[in-house]
Order: C-alpha cells, then structure tokens, then sequence
C-alpha cells in the first residue's frame, strides 16, 4: 500500500479516489456504524473501536451503487454466541460460526467473526481485487483508514483473482454475484481462479467441475485481454 503524502489530501487519492467522494463514503458508512451500535443492549463491544468496513459495500458505494449488505470485520476475536447477546433479537435475522447477520431498518449488515486483526491482514485475503477495500472508523490519520486496492477496476468494472485467496470455492460463488452487477472477467482471469481450486490440499473434484461448468458460461461476461 502506497503512503499518501499529506500536500495530496482534499485533492486525488493515491488510489484514485478524490477526497470530498472519500468523505461522503465514509459518513455513509458512519451512518450504518451508528445504527448498528444503537440496536446493541449491551456497551461491552464498542463497534467503532473493535470493528471495521471491508469488501463489496465500498465497492458499491465508489460506484454510487446500493451495497447488498455491509460487512463489519473485528479486529481481535470475538465469540459469535457472546455477540449475539449484545443484541437485540429483533434484529437478528441469521448466525453461523462465521458471523451474525443483522437487518435493520432494511438495511443487511453481516458482523464477520471468522475472520479477525488489522484491516490489511483481513483484506490480504480476499478473492478479487475490486473487494480489497476498507474504512477503519477508529483510525483517526485519513491517509492509513481508508484503502481501495483497484479503483480503477471498481468503475470499469473488471474483475482481477487475487493470489492466496483464503476460499477459492467462495470466490467461483460470488462470480454470480458480480455477474449480475456487471463485473467482467477474463478467460486468463478465470483460469488463475480454477488453478487456485485446483491447488487446494484436498478439493472435492466432483464438485468443483460442477461449480466450474455451472459458471464458466453464466452470469458474467469474458473480456478480451
């Protein structure tokens, strides 16, 4: 991640972004932040301090999209039961061991347990280039607690595989996902992604041709490259 020089904020980002668009990003997702703590019925997990924005809402916010949820990461480990119990059940919808899901005033949020530490760990593993993103509310320096890794790739809407992505088989899912909005991706692209399945330690071959035949030709686009 480049540093970025001081003289550059309140003009272009080092990653593309204009500084006033960075503002109105952030405050929307203060806004969700906000919401969240006030459905808690207990002050023992402090949100704002232990909990930071990461992946596909600011993706969709960059493109002044409506995210189909917002994903809350923790920095140190937190028990999803534990969790849950800070909450008002009104507002659970779902929990897994991976995390609990949240719906409020229509709004999904999903707080990941799963997966915890510092924003740049979390994001290191993420499977495509347009969802390595994050705003880290507690981080009061606005050079280091906001990163967008492709902005570029977020507005054209290109989709590049990440290496060591943590769940390959996830990420050939959420290709329909993205189908949907638009992403492309190319067969050079594609073929990083399967090679990345394949190397997995003990991958369910039967199930993984499926899942390869299933959206090699569905719901996104090939690009040339």
């Amino acid at each position: 991640m480049r540093n970025l020089k001081k003289n550059e904020i309140g003009e272009v980002l080092s990653y593309g972004i204009h500084h006033k668009k960075k503002l109105e990003i952030t405050k929307k997702l203060e806004v969700v932040m906000k919401k969240v703590q006030k459905c808690m019925t207990s002050k023992k997990y402090n949100l704002f301090v232990i909990g930071f924005f990461a992946g596909g809402c600011i993706r969709d916010l960059i493109n002044e999209e409506q995210p189909a949820d917002y994903d809350i990461f923790l920095k140190e480990k937190v028990d999803v039961n534990k969790l849950e119990t800070a909450f008002h059940k009104k507002y659970i919808v779902c929990k897994t061991i991976n995390a609990l899901t949240l719906s409020i005033d229509g709004i999904k949020v999903q707080i990941v347990t799963v997966r915890y530490g510092h924003p740049v760990k979390t994001v290191s593993g993420f499977d495509f280039n347009v969802n390595k993103n994050f705003y880290n509310p507690s981080d009061s320096n606005p050079i280091s607690n906001f990163y967008v890794q492709d902005f570029m790739s977020i507005r054209s809407k290109r989709l590049c595989v990440c290496e060591g992505i943590d769940n390959p088989f996830d990420a050939i899912y959420r290709l329909n996902r993205l189908g949907q909005k638009g992403y492309q991706i190319s067969r050079k692209e594609f073929i990083k992604l399967v090679e990345q399945v394949r190397d997995l330690s003990k991958p369910d071959l039967g199930f993984y041709g499926r899942l390869v035949e299933e959206y090699e030709n569905q719901h996104f686009v090939e690009v040339e490259v």
